[in-house]
């Protein structure tokens, strides 16, 4: 096996761990080789520039119009010539920067294969995908390295076609090696996501945020942090940011801060999922203009993406009027999911390269290159996960680097001064802090007040096999000792817990780390349930737990447009449960913010077991709260 094929053989293996043991071929699909893929022996024979035909950056915007269909037969009228640099000189689509593969129809080995490096297919044919994605992730890669904040000098690894799903991801590897996986619509056939230059570039910026806060350590260590939903923002903020001279140089009528409009937009019948750089959401009445920011208000469905009230509103319009909000709030499950949770932290990072762009007399080329400098430096000097505190970065900490570290990357004082104004604005920087003891404990549920349990013990194997991937685990998940299927703890019992933090304060407590720690030897956390490690605390975040001034903000007298939330963790986000999930691929669903907890067999009964409950927003001072907890 070449060094090439070694490679590839990499990258399908990351891909077949990270969609659930899935491999890139389904069973159901042979992949084709021959004639359409490059031969396993290449030679330095070819030059190292080319040309190819690509969409710049999407067939829509070519197309100039919003109507455009993926599933079209016209796509290839809006292929437009480009030409390619940085080739190895092995009449394939790889070379300094990216290494581009095909995943489902050459084994995860190179499709386009042409000794004058000439790269110009239709749009129906897979290697067409090859080619756009080289064009696409070579030129984002080479810019980022021109700027001297290109922390690798390995090409990332691009499977243009690597699975068939409605998905892209990024993933590094332990040899340091970064895979970007772009797959094939399964809602539209015949589309791809290397379709959407916005989708490649956002999971090219991925290697560079996480190479450049570590090589060895993850960003975001727990589910729904801030550093994950930071890392989202970052990566849709960067391919907007390098995407907008397109729009600008073809005079485009389309809306420069709407990420992903064809692939995110159009995929999915009668469901959009485009994010975006506005201050308020799609379905909020004074879109796009968002002349009421910062305001909320139910009766007037206006939602303000200021921190930290703002976070986890839903960006694109699926909702049902005229109570467009109440829908939202109601309907929306995915309200502390990382791409959600980060468009906050990705129009505050739009709003600042505007601002400097105008503090430059409109020079498009060195905001790019200012804003760009001064988000990869900020990310240099994020804190590193520590024992005590697992998941150390909020979106606070990035803003107050943003600002702190401007001038190092070259920021003078009126491009600070714009990047601070933006920060501030949309409540990043500045404002009014969480005050002491501002957490209590919640309603919860009536059956357990403040916390609420799940211990069906069906669900709870399913939901460990997720976890874990361990039949072994599963197994071991006692079958309800005492009465069991109660909603509370017996003796012997594993169940899962969530905690019903309330906020007695005006202000909205954002990004809460919570800290968990049993006080009693009768109750443990599971903080590894694989390894089987059980001890006395657990941590995990919750993303906001709303102050009294938001709630009173979204009240109406008016049933129809009236946000049913509260002051308490379960109300801030109404699906803080069991049904609050995260997709599972072949499998079923597991929660998120609840934490494994484990009763010893010899608890008494009626016992009251005390579980200090630490809650630190990033806004404000920490809380420590006594849950007390009775053993059935």
């Amino acid at each position: 096996m070449s060094k090439l094929h070694a490679r590839t053989a990499a990258a399908l293996s990351a891909i077949t761990l990270l969609s659930g043991g899935i491999a890139c071929a389904p069973k159901d699909q042979t992949p084709t080789g021959g004639a359409n893929c490059a031969p396993d022996s290449l030679a330095a024979v070819a030059p190292t520039t080319g040309t190819a035909l690509a969409f710049l950056p999407d067939p829509m915007v070519v197309f100039g119009s919003s109507t455009l269909s993926p599933s079209s037969l016209q796509l290839d009228s809006y292929r437009r010539g480009v030409k390619l640099a940085n080739l190895g000189g092995n009449g394939v689509l790889e070379g300094t920067y990216v290494d581009v593969r095909d995943g489902l129809n050459c084994d995860g080995w190179f499709g386009a294969y042409d000794l004058k490096n000439s790269f110009s297919y239709p749009h129906s044919d897979p290697r067409f995908q090859e080619a756009m994605s080289y064009y696409w992730g070579d030129s984002f890669r080479e810019s980022i390295g021109k700027l001297g904040y290109l922390p690798s000098n390995k090409p990332v690894v691009i499977l243009s076609h690597c699975e068939l799903e409605d998905n892209a991801f990024f993933s590094r590897q332990s040899d340091g090696t970064g895979i970007v996986c772009l797959g094939d619509s399964v809602r539209t056939k015949g589309a791809s996501y290397s379709d959407d230059a916005n989708v490649s570039i956002h999971e090219l910026q991925h290697q560079i945020t996480v190479d450049t806060y570590s090589t060895t350590q993850r960003l975001n260590q727990l589910e729904y942090d801030e550093a994950g939903s930071l890392n989202e923002a970052i990566s849709d903020f960067m391919s907007l940011a390098f995407l907008h001279p397109t729009l600008l140089d073809t005079s485009s009528p389309f809306d420069a801060k709407l990420f992903s409009r064809w692939a995110l937009g159009t995929f999915i019948p009668k469901h959009s999922g485009v994010r975006g750089a506005h201050r308020c959401p799609a379905w909020d009445p004074s879109y796009p203009n968002c002349g009421n920011y910062p305001n909320f208000s139910a009766d007037n469905n206006t939602i303000s993406y200021v921190y930290p009230d703002g976070t986890g509103w839903p960006y694109a319009a699926n909702f049902a009027g005229p109570g467009f909000a109440r829908t939202a709030y109601n309907t929306y499950s995915a309200q502390e999911e990382i791409h959600n949770a980060g468009i906050l932290i990705e129009g505050a990072m739009w709003d600042a390269y505007e601002g400097i762009r105008a503090a430059r007399g409109g020079d498009q080329a060195m905001a790019q290159a200012l804003s760009s400098k001064a988000v990869i430096e900020a990310i240099k000097h994020l804190p590193k996960p520590t024992s005590s505190t697992l998941s150390p970065v909020t979106f606070r900490e990035f803003a107050a680097n943003l600002s702190a570290y401007a001038g190092v990357a070259g920021l003078n004082a009126s491009d600070q001064a714009a990047l601070n104004l933006a920060l501030t604005q949309r409540g990043l920087l500045g404002g009014t802090p969480v005050p002491a003891n501002w957490g209590a404990v919640g309603p919860g549920t009536a059956v357990t007040p403040g916390v609420r349990i799940i211990d069906n013990p069906t669900l709870l194997k399913n939901w460990s096999y997720s976890l874990t991937g361990s039949a072994t685990v599963a197994y071991s998940v006692p079958q309800g000792v005492d009465t069991g299927l109660n909603g509370r703890l017996d003796p012997g019992e594993w169940a899962v817990i969530w905690f019903d933090i309330q906020n007695v304060s005006a202000v909205t407590a954002g990004g809460v780390k919570v800290t968990a720690r049993s006080l009693d030897p009768d109750v443990s956390f599971a903080v590894d349930l694989k390894k089987g490690i059980w001890v006395d605390s657990d941590q995990l975040q919750y993303g906001k737990v709303n102050g009294t001034a938001i709630v009173t903000a979204l009240t109406s007298a008016n049933a129809t447009y009236h946000v049913p939330t509260g002051n308490s963790y379960f109300k801030s986000n109404p699906f803080s449960d069991p049904n609050f999930n995260i997709a599972v691929t072949g499998g079923p669903m597991f929660p998120t913010n609840g934490m494994w907890v484990r009763v010893s067999k010899s608890a008494a009964h009626g016992k009251v077991v005390h579980i200090e409950v630490e809650a630190k927003p990033s806004n404000g001072a920490t809380s420590v709260i006594d849950f007390p907890v009775t053993i059935n």
